[in-house]
């Protein structure tokens, strides 16, 4: 596959991703800053035409509250899609901004 091709497919799971998190900016004692930024480092795997996540870890997180984060990490391991691309698996670090969880 091609970078540009990599490159999309990559933003689908982002945005795919950003909608299993967004009910977790709904936990957060203050609404979140746009700016703020959540950092995750993942095992991306394509099985059978279905795409899971393992191996997360909330490798960065300006928020500081407990349960958002715990959401976030379980919203991400907990995803599954369809998706009709090759098996394989591949590491991903990927952020999300405060804006794009709202």
């Amino acid at each position: 596959m091609n970078a540009p091709a990599v490159q999309a497919k990559m933003a689908e799971v982002h945005a795919r991703l950003q909608e299993y998190l967004r009910p977790c900016a709904a936990l957060a004692p203050k609404p979140l800053r746009p700016e703020a930024e959540f950092r995750f480092s993942y095992r991306l795997t394509i099985a059978s035409g279905q795409v899971s996540m393992s191996n997360v870890e909330l490798v960065w997180s300006e928020r500081g509250s407990a349960e958002v984060e715990t959401c976030l990490l379980e919203k991400v391991t907990a995803a599954r899609w369809s998706m009709s691309e090759p098996d394989g698996t591949t590491t991903v670090e990927d952020a999300f901004r405060g804006s794009e969880l709202k």
